[in-house]
């Protein structure tokens, strides 16, 4: 399975993401959705203190397994994406720190 984000496009001057002013932030904003798209939900089972912690480290395991699984092709994509583009994410990394703005590699765009 092949993912692509898509071409680079400049960001609205409406955006509340400050650090989407770069071209490449539209562009990396779109490979956080997919990421985030592709990650199954946790389910309340993981946050169950009722029962003993093999069962909890079992479950969390679980999840994490099914997360990798369901990733695995876009992560790959992704560093191959982030690997052609290395140079014009350290520019736009390089402008975020300058003006204080934080780029929030976790952070969804939807």
């Amino acid at each position: 399975m092949s993912s692509t984000a898509g071409s680079t496009t400049s960001s609205s001057s409406t955006n509340p993401h400050k650090s989407d002013e770069h071209p490449i932030a539209a562009e990396f904003r779109k490979w956080q959705t997919l990421l985030s798209d592709a990650t199954p939900p946790m389910t309340n089972d993981l946050f169950d203190r009722t029962v003993d912690k093999a069962t909890r480290k079992q479950r969390k395991q679980a999840y994490l397994d099914a997360a990798e699984a369901a990733t695995t092709d876009i992560n790959r994509d992704f560093m191959k994406w982030c690997a052609d583009h290395e140079e014009e994410l350290a520019e736009w990394a390089d402008a975020c720190a300058y003006r204080g703005d934080e780029i929030d590699l976790m952070e969804p765009w939807n």
